[in-house]
């Protein structure tokens, strides 16, 4: 299935020339406005013009973007680097803008004089739309979930939980591990040794929750369910644990990995006993009885 990505980033690319004076160069447009772009596309390039504001014919050296979030923005095109520019004249760098990653940017495009050994800078920046930075700061987390006590085998069960985010495209499973006699952090740490898995999940519902909200941009509760039929092949008693593997699409277009909970199980257990990385878990026993 191909995946749409929505426009998550206002962004603006600011050009202001540095050290004018001391320099043989100018710097126009100081502002070059970008539409808005998805993670992992490219804009439409922007142009600066670079013109010799001397009495002599200056050598220009090799243009680039030397210090900042190199990685966010790059020359497309270039008539100044290695070229002399008479008096008078001008030359043009176009830049593009890729977001790999949400955030601000920002970066310095540096060009030298070799002929008087004086450098022009243009800073350029990003930013950012409000609501991108509220997916930011609150990524899909679970805020409920259902979840019988005990189960028997070969008995279908409805698991069901809400979650609060922003975004309408977050990839979900749910993940069944058998930990009986594993210790922290090994359960559920390989994907290959799970018993069981939801495959895809979409969510049921969708409501709008200011319970969380960044700028008057409020987030959504989202509702999922699915099935799970516990195993009839082990003993009683087993210490069955869910993992809960969730990230929006802007995210796995970034490569970044998915957010995890962990769900534990086990008759018993200190429910510290499993965790993910970052701490986060839903509190709830789960024993698997077979007949």
């Amino acid at each position: 299935m191909k995946h749409f990505f929505k426009p998550v980033l206002l962004l603006s690319l600011v050009s202001v020339a540095m050290n004018v004076i001391a320099t043989p160069f100018s710097i126009e447009p100081q502002l070059l406005s970008f539409k808005p772009v998805n993670l992992g596309e490219v804009s439409e390039p922007l142009t600066l013009t670079i013109a010799n504001t001397s009495d002599s014919i200056q050598e220009i050296g090799q243009a680039a973007i030397a210090t900042g979030h190199i990685a966010a923005f790059v020359i497309d095109s270039d008539t100044c680097s290695g070229r002399d520019i008479s008096p008078g004249s001008s030359c043009q760098i176009g830049v593009r803008f890729l977001p790999v990653t949400a955030g601000k940017k920002m970066a310095m495009l540096t060009m030298q004089s070799l002929t008087n050994g004086k450098f022009v800078s243009a800073f350029v920046a990003s930013e950012e739309h409000t609501l991108s930075q509220a997916k930011r700061r609150l990524p899909l987390i679970v805020n409920s979930m259902s979840l019988p006590s005990t189960m028997q085998g070969g008995v279908s069960y409805a698991i069901s939980w809400s979650a609060l985010g922003y975004d309408d495209d977050y990839e979900t499973k749910l993940v069944a591990f058998d930990c009986t006699g594993l210790t922290k952090p090994a359960c559920g740490v390989n994907w290959g040794d799970r018993i069981w898995d939801s495959g895809d999940l979409n969510y049921l519902t969708k409501v709008e929750d200011p319970i969380w909200t960044y700028y008057a941009n409020n987030a959504n509760s989202f509702s999922y369910s699915t099935d799970f039929v516990a195993p009839t092949d082990m003993p009683g008693t087993n210490d069955i644990v869910f993992r809960l593997y969730q990230r929006s699409l802007d995210d796995a277009l970034s490569s970044k990995p998915s957010i995890s909970l962990v769900i534990p199980g086990g008759a018993g257990l200190v429910k510290a006993q499993y965790y993910d990385l970052e701490g986060r878990r839903v509190s709830s026993v789960l024993t698997n009885v077979t007949e």
